[in-house]
């Protein structure tokens, strides 16, 4: 497994000052196990310094630079017919996320959830993805899901189960 280089990291760090408010959640938690595998000397995969070195790019390049706000934008991006729309890809990106967790979870757990935890949005854009993930899983399970909002991932982290 190959080890971070000062560049890397240094590039993380000038990242995060620049767009760390505009990042979702699962972005910064990429972009922090990577810069923090650095300060603790510990090597890291090559897909999650590919992953790091994605987000930077993308939003290097302003297909990332929407605001996560905007609804309007969020929402006329959905209507796009142009499969090259940034917001749209975006919004896809984040559903491939969010589902390939929901099913691992499901084949770990030997059912498909019920309830699940999530970190409560705090953009209009994070929002709009958790809906349309919740409406994938039900249309595809026919069932809907119980959502635990929390404020953080740490708080996730040291919720309990719920057992069923």
């Amino acid at each position: 497994m190959p080890k971070v280089s000062w560049t890397l990291y240094d590039d993380i760090v000038g990242f995060l000052q620049k767009y760390k408010e505009r990042l979702s959640s699962d972005e910064l938690t990429t972009l922090f196990i990577v810069s923090d595998g650095y300060l603790v000397k510990e090597e890291l995969t090559r897909k999650a310094i590919e992953d790091a070195r994605r987000i930077m790019a993308r939003y290097e390049s302003g297909e990332g630079g929407f605001d996560p706000n905007d609804r309007t934008a969020i929402e006329a991006a959905l209507a796009d017919p142009d499969a090259d729309n940034p917001i749209a890809m975006a919004i896809a990106e984040r559903l491939k996320e969010l589902t390939g967790r929901y099913w691992l979870n499901a084949e770990t757990l030997g059912r498909v959830p019920t309830e699940l935890l999530l970190v409560k949005p705090r953009t209009a854009f994070e929002e709009i993805v958790y809906q349309l993930h919740l409406q994938t899983i039900a249309d595809t399970t026919g069932q809907t899901v119980k959502v635990v909002w929390v404020e953080s991932e740490d708080e996730a982290d040291a919720a309990p189960v719920a057992a069923e």
